[in-house]
């Protein structure tokens, strides 16, 4: 018998690896719900209620669908959240071929009252299909709990169909940190309406107190002009509001 001859097998397969996602001090749990194109009130295990609303997954992770018609204008929104938000990152997409680019608002809520809003607008012609956007939110500040609803603002009002639908996903928000209060280089205690003088060796600029600097002079008068900063060795006239002027 002649020798058998043996040739491996080879197979390729394409492995998909989901993008590293960043710290987060929170995050959605959109993950837990599962995808469907029909639009209805939908909640995750965490408490996030997205109303007129679809599941669909774009780069391997669940987008929650809203809607954009008049009659049926979908909502996210979030449980009570705790530790306050910082800032905050929203991806968002076109799942699905839009005329209207995207335009939703995001308000942040502590006791049913809205404390701060923002809104995110791209116009149709900076809109791909199935691309996903990231906005970057900075400065939100907000301590304590706090609850987030997303609207879409429905550009065109398109009561009879599904349409002007935004997808939004993977949100990662920073916790509020109190902001760090300087100390002042120098202090001192007066009387509100009263007038003074000060001169200091370094420069700054000045609370308490409304600060008045020589612009010029002719015989017998002097001509003030107010200033925001001190320069050092540099005379100035002051006028105080408060019992207290301080220079940072």
């Amino acid at each position: 018998l002649g020798e058998a001859t043996y040739k491996p097998a080879t197979a390729t397969c394409t492995i998909q690896v989901k993008p590293v996602q960043e710290d987060c001090e929170g995050s959605d749990d959109f993950e837990t719900l599962e995808v469907n194109n029909s639009y209805a009130t939908r909640t995750t295990t965490g408490g996030w209620k997205a109303t007129n609303a679809a599941v669909a997954e774009l780069e391997g992770y669940k987008y929650v669908i809203i809607n954009g018609k008049t009659s049926a204008v979908g909502t996210i929104t979030s449980p009570e959240l705790n530790g306050g938000i910082g800032s905050i990152k929203i991806r968002y997409a076109n799942t699905y071929s839009e005329n209207n680019g995207v335009s939703f608002r995001l308000d942040i809520k502590q006791n049913d009252e809205v404390v701060k809003t923002y809104t995110i607008t791209k116009a149709n012609a900076d809109v791909v299909k199935g691309t996903v956007y990231t906005e970057l939110i900075e400065n939100i500040n907000v301590a304590g709990d706090f609850q987030m609803v997303f609207t879409n603002l429905h550009p065109t009002n398109n009561s009879t169909s599904n349409k002007d639908r935004v997808s939004i996903g993977r949100l990662c928000w920073t916790g509020y940190t109190a902001p760090v209060i300087p100390t002042p280089d120098y202090t001192r205690a007066t009387t509100a309406g009263k007038f003074g003088t000060i001169c200091l060796p370094f420069g700054g600029t000045i609370t308490g107190a409304v600060l008045y600097e020589c612009v010029g002079r002719e015989t017998g008068k002097v001509y003030l002009g107010s200033v925001n900063t001190l320069t050092a060795g540099v005379p100035y006239i002051f006028q105080a509001t408060a019992t207290e002027l301080a220079v940072y």
